[in-house]
């Protein structure tokens, strides 16, 4: 037996030159989907999700309405995965550069959760 091999079982979503933003944009997935589902727990039934609107009616909508960024995150994992498997020949850095900017996009959708959040708690 070879100790330099490494053992253990590796899940083959993407190629190896871009498992970096692969397992990052699939942790912040699961960070949001964790974080939001806490957080409805805690939260009233309606909240001020759409604070910019004049009329005061129109500001408030469901709790549930706090899932749609974390759902909108998992569907851009699930594309982008699906769209690698489906165009395996295409350019290194053409992947490596739409790895990257879903990795941007996640990133993007973290910030906008987190002020939603900061929103309904008045922090």
């Amino acid at each position: 037996m070879n100790p330099s091999k490494k053992r253990g079982v590796r899940l083959k979503l993407a190629p190896k030159y871009i498992a970096t933003p692969i397992k990052i944009s699939l942790f912040i997935t699961l960070f949001l989907l964790l974080l939001t589902g806490v957080i409805l727990t805690f939260i009233q039934p309606v909240i001020p999700l759409f604070y910019s609107l004049p009329n005061p009616n129109e500001q408030l909508v469901n709790k549930s309405w706090l899932l749609l960024l974390p759902a909108l995150s998992f569907l851009i994992n699930l594309t982008h995965l699906g769209l690698l498997k489906i165009f395996p020949k295409v350019d290194r850095l053409m992947v490596k550069l739409f790895a990257w900017s879903g990795l941007i996009l996640q990133i993007i959708l973290t910030i906008i959760t987190l002020r939603n959040i900061l929103v309904v708690f008045k922090i």
